[in-house]
Parts: C-alpha cells; structure tokens; sequence
C-alpha cells in the first residue's frame, strides 16, 4: 500500500518530507504526511477512494542532538499546549531536525515558539 501511494506521489512531482504511517496495510490505517504540493496530493488520494482529512500542525527545526525535542514538549506543556502526535523529517540543513507536531493550541503554540 505505502509503495503504491508514494509511486503515485511521486508520479505527480509531489516530494514526501515526512510521513507517519500506521496499519498502512489495512483499510482502516492511517498516513500522516506533509507533502510539497498538497491540494494536488489529496486529489491523488481521493482519485483511489482514500478518506482524506487536513490539519495543519506546527513545524519545529531542531538541533540534532539529544534534548532539544525535549525542550520544546516541556515548553508547550508547561502553557497548557497538548501534543497529539507527532512524527519528524530531515530538515536540509546539517545538523538540524524538522519535528512536526500535532497541538491542541496551534496559535498559541507558533507565538510561544517564536
């Protein structure tokens, strides 16, 4: 299942920066992703049939060493700011991470990180 969604992405010039994949192999599963071209990847999965739901989610880029997620969590955590899920990606730049998190308080969560 995940080969044939990223062919069909990838047929359609869309790039996958990050991606959360859970039971991809059922049809109940789920695919978190953050893409290049995102009104044309969900015409590519509503054209095979897949439920699709948007969400837009903070974007974090991180030193790449230990604690430094850390950091962040306990931030939001200590205003109030759940973290719902969460997945990360490269972040084209040495020595960095790109996390992605899925808050309860996606406004409150940009103006404190800032």
């Amino acid at each position: 299942m995940l080969g044939e969604i990223a062919s069909a992405l990838w047929a359609r010039g869309i790039n996958i920066d990050a991606l959360l994949a859970s039971d991809v192999h059922k049809s109940e599963g789920s695919l978190h992703l953050i893409v290049n071209k995102p009104d044309q990847a969900c015409q590519v999965f509503t054209e095979r049939g897949f439920k699709v739901r948007e969400r837009d989610v903070l974007a974090v880029t991180l030193p790449d060493r230990p604690g430094s997620l850390a950091k962040v969590a306990k931030k939001l955590g200590k205003a109030g700011i759940n973290i719902e899920y969460a997945y990360s990606g490269g972040a084209k730049q040495k020595g960095k991470v790109k996390a992605y998190l899925a808050v309860s308080d996606l406004r409150r969560a940009i103006k404190l990180l800032r």
